[in-house]
């Protein structure tokens, strides 16, 4: 739902939210986060959000709306032409200014809606469900019908047997391949929608690459062959990656800058299969300067942050942070950092 609000529409003239006016705050689950400062601290940057004509997006903000229970009820106080409205936390309260145009936006996942947030504090907004189905054409829906097709071939050469259900195709996903979620096919078909060339064989592409290298070698010996019978041949086609490994990626970033996201330099989410210790990093440390960390060993977003702003005010040449995002040991809301 994040991505979409700031989304253009196909033609790129429209956008629900324009970045210049809003500003998104993400919920933390790091260790030293879950504490009456970080809560103050957060309460203290939304006070000051409130006076701007802005939209402030909330995600996973749970330790927040017990504070922000007038906020999001509505209910303010005007003195003299100023609207004010309460901010509490713990036993202590305050009425604070807040601009007329300022609006805030909730963002929480369907089944957190459904089954572990309480009524009370749903009832107090108007309720959108913003999902990426909602923006697929028939040309996406068919392309979905056919990556759903061959992913299926893929996991009956892989495993063999029959998906069955839902259920057993997300299994069996998730092995296959990492991070793998329900809407990885529509996040696809929508990303892919808006370009020129062949569609079907790019998706194609861009789902083989994605298998682990074990579902590869599974698929290519198991002696089933549903997935070459449609027309595709996995092993052929995860060969044709241009990067080996991530070492293969930072060379190509440093050769070619159009790979760049700005001038700065390339901002990049690169699944791996290697260590990131060991021989990766020594292999990387050879292309240029690297700096690395776990995702799971910072104790709070501050430690990020600082990282990041570290990284980036010193001046010494071509170098590479790898900030190593597990997903069997990193939480979720880490992720989204």
């Amino acid at each position: 739902a994040l991505r979409l609000l700031f989304a253009r529409s196909a033609t790129g003239d429209r956008v629900l939210l324009d970045h210049s006016r809003a500003e998104v705050m993400f919920g933390s689950t790091f260790p030293s986060d879950q504490s009456d400062l970080h809560v103050a601290t957060s309460l203290q940057r939304i006070k000051a959000l409130m006076t701007e004509p802005i939209c402030l997006v909330l995600v996973s903000c749970d330790a927040l709306y017990e504070a922000l229970y007038d906020l999001l009820n509505q209910h303010y106080m005007e003195y003299a032409g100023q609207r004010y409205v309460r901010l509490a936390q713990g036993t202590h309260s305050k009425q604070c200014p807040i601009h007329k145009l300022f609006r805030i936006i909730v963002i929480v996942e369907v089944s957190d809606a459904y089954h572990r947030l309480a009524p009370p504090l749903l009832n107090r907004f108007e309720k959108q469900v913003l999902q990426r189905q909602h923006l697929l054409t028939p040309q996406d829906e068919a392309v979905i019908a056919r990556l759903v097709r061959i992913f299926g071939a893929v996991l009956h050469d892989a495993f063999g047997g029959d998906l069955g259900d839902e259920a057993m195709l997300t299994r069996r996903g998730r092995l296959a391949v990492v991070g793998y979620h329900k809407d990885l096919f529509l996040s696809l078909a929508v990303q892919l929608s808006c370009r020129d060339t062949n569609v079907v064989a790019e998706a194609v592409s861009r789902v083989v690459w994605l298998l682990t290298p074990e579902i590869v070698h599974l698929s290519k010996h198991s002696g089933r062959n549903r997935a070459a019978s449609l027309g595709v041949q996995v092993h052929e086609e995860y060969s044709r990656q241009a990067h080996g490994h991530l070492a293969d990626f930072v060379e190509a970033l440093q050769r070619d800058r159009q790979l760049w996201t700005d001038d700065m330099g390339c901002q990049a989410v690169v699944s791996t299969h290697s260590a990131m210790s060991g021989v990766v990093s020594t292999t990387v440390e050879k292309c240029c300067s690297c700096v690395g960390v776990a995702l799971h060993d910072l104790s709070s977003v501050h430690d990020l942050e600082q990282l990041v702003d570290r990284f980036y005010s010193q001046d010494q040449g071509e170098r590479v942070l790898l900030i190593q995002a597990d997903p069997t040991v990193a939480a979720p809301g880490q992720l989204e950092h």
